[in-house]
């Protein structure tokens, strides 16, 4: 899911897709105000890119420090009381962090074709 459909709309798909026990996703770019408790208490990952993530947890987050993004995921977990809250955080040209349920650190780079430079890491990225 994102975040350019209501909320109340995703609210639904999150409940409909939990009656299935389907996986929920959300990503948090596209509106920028929080997300609802409620929606949080529905996904089971939510996928931010630093910008977003100081959005929803309220503060700055140094990525390159670990305690911290766990910290910042457990207090997302409790303010939306689900104890399985996951995160994948996208980092652009970096790659992305995923932080699974018992809180292990996943890294995985930026994957580059053909020695082209990324110019924009919006959506699927361009190249020259």
């Amino acid at each position: 899911m994102q975040r350019e459909v209501p909320e109340e709309i995703n609210i639904a798909a999150c409940n409909l897709a939990k009656k299935y026990n389907v996986l929920t996703v959300l990503d948090v770019g596209g509106v920028d105000k929080p997300i609802t408790d409620e929606l949080l208490s529905l996904l089971d990952i939510i996928s931010p890119n630093k910008t977003e993530l100081k959005r929803i947890s309220g503060r700055e987050v140094n990525l390159e420090n670990e305690k911290e993004l766990i910290q910042v995921i457990k207090e997302l977990r409790k303010k939306s009381n689900n104890k399985n809250l996951e995160i994948l955080l996208k980092l652009g040209s970096k790659g992305s962090v995923f932080i699974d349920k018992e809180n292990q650190i996943y890294h995985q780079n930026a994957f580059h074709f053909n020695d082209m430079p990324i110019l924009d890491t919006t959506g699927a990225g361009k190249y020259n």
